[in-house]
């Protein structure tokens, strides 16, 4: 039961995420009932999630048993409403700032926090392989097995560099992605005065070299090759071009690279991290600089800035200049973990960044001379435009055809 209560809570946190309110549908219907339904507000949705939540909470055990990991407990029950609550506190579902919400926000990820059963994995990259399955910072991990559900795992298939076999070009990482790690002194790289744009992956924080693959970097023996002319995983590489990167760099985040000659039988079976403990400290530090407790704020970013494979300067700022190094800090640690679509609406900071021009590295080689010669180019000159209606999702018009009493949202 604690399991179901769970699941119904976060299948309508998610559609409240994308859509905004949605039919509350609490009593199963009769072949004869009418089926046309109205929207429930987000308020309500969410309080129903909440309380879903809560009931999930007192009926899940602690932990389960080696047998069955991958099955819910407490603690992905309590990291669940962590995250549903900061999302209600946050300026798009708060326009008033009520602090009251920021508090259950906080009070949540506090619950977490002190039932004293998870930790930072030592290690940033390691955290997200097979060999580390249910380490002490994964709460809840959904497991994969790809002889039984194989399109769910073709993941180094997907993400390996084209010249190693590999389809990388369907998750290339853009320019703007690679500028928001910070150097190690922890400043951005253009703050930096020892940033060196021709020699820019030089001494950046340690989650960037776990995160991305970039031209130079090394994998199975050799550098990864995105420069032009000819290089080995670039559009102009030998074997499998179509598949190269678009932007000159490759996702590492995940893979097991352990894989070789990836394909449909040679895959890893890594099982995906839904809720983990650095995001629970992520949202604990949130909700405290919204309720003025900067200190606290600072502490818990540090805290996931200290991770032994990681080690970044602390974070000093206040103010302003803190919640931009919170939300940076969210950015990098949290990276294709599925969050920062969500937290762009949220904070309401979706038009400036989304609305940006997305770049690409662009590599030249002398082939006499080895020499490199780095250009960032813009992908396209074709505007991105991100707008208030964009804060919600349209619903689809077939669910509309078939419940009239449906009412689209604002703008489409």
């Amino acid at each position: 039961m604690g399991e179901m209560y769970f699941l119904r809570a976060y299948a309508y946190f998610r559609l409240v995420a994308f859509y905004g309110g949605v039919p509350l549908i609490l009593k199963p219907f009769d072949l004869t009932d009418n089926f046309d339904v109205p929207r429930n507000t987000y308020d309500e949705c969410m309080k129903f999630v909440i309380e879903e939540l809560d009931r999930a909470v007192a009926a899940l055990p602690l932990t389960q048993p080696a047998t069955q990991l991958g099955r819910l407990t407490k603690g992905a029950a309590l990291a669940a409403k962590s995250r549903a609550l900061l999302y209600m506190a946050s300026p798009l579902n708060n326009p008033t700032n009520d602090l009251a919400k920021w508090q259950a926000a906080a009070d949540a990820a506090k619950a977490v926090i002190d039932l004293n059963l998870y930790g930072l994995y030592p290690d940033y990259k390691d955290q997200f392989l097979r060999a580390n399955s249910y380490n002490i910072e994964a709460i809840w991990s959904r497991p994969f097995n790809y002889a039984v559900s194989p399109e769910t795992a073709y993941l180094e298939l997907d993400q390996y560099p084209s010249g190693y076999g590999g389809y990388g070009n369907d998750c290339s990482p853009f320019q703007n992605t690679v500028d928001a790690f910070e150097m190690l002194s922890g400043k951005l790289p253009l703050e930096d005065p020892d940033y060196d744009p021709q020699n820019p992956y030089v001494n950046r924080d340690p989650r960037f070299y776990a995160t991305i693959w970039y031209d130079g970097a090394m994998f199975k023996g050799r550098e990864i090759e995105t420069f032009f002319p000819g290089g080995l995983d670039s559009r102009e590489g030998p074997a499998n071009a179509w598949n190269a990167t678009q932007t000159g760099y490759y996702l590492r985040k995940f893979v097991d690279e352990s894989i070789t000659n990836p394909g449909t039988a040679n895959q890893g079976n890594s099982p995906w991290i839904a809720f983990r403990y650095a995001e629970i400290l992520l949202n604990y530090a949130e909700a405290n600089y919204f309720l003025g407790h900067e200190d606290i704020c600072r502490q818990y970013l540090n805290m996931v800035r200290s991770r032994p494979s990681v080690m970044m300067p602390d974070i000093t700022e206040s103010g302003d200049a803190l919640l931009i190094r919170l939300q940076r800090e969210r950015k990098i640690e949290l990276c294709f973990e599925q969050h920062q679509y969500f937290d762009l609406r949220r904070w309401k900071t979706a038009p400036i960044e989304l609305n940006m021009p997305r770049r690409r590295m662009d590599i030249y080689k002398d082939l006499v001379t080895g020499h490199k010669t780095y250009v960032v180019n813009v992908m396209t000159q074709a505007p991105y435009v991100f707008t208030d209606k964009n804060y919600l999702v349209p619903i689809p018009q077939t669910e509309i055809d078939k419940n009239p009493l449906l009412v689209q949202n604002p703008g489409y």
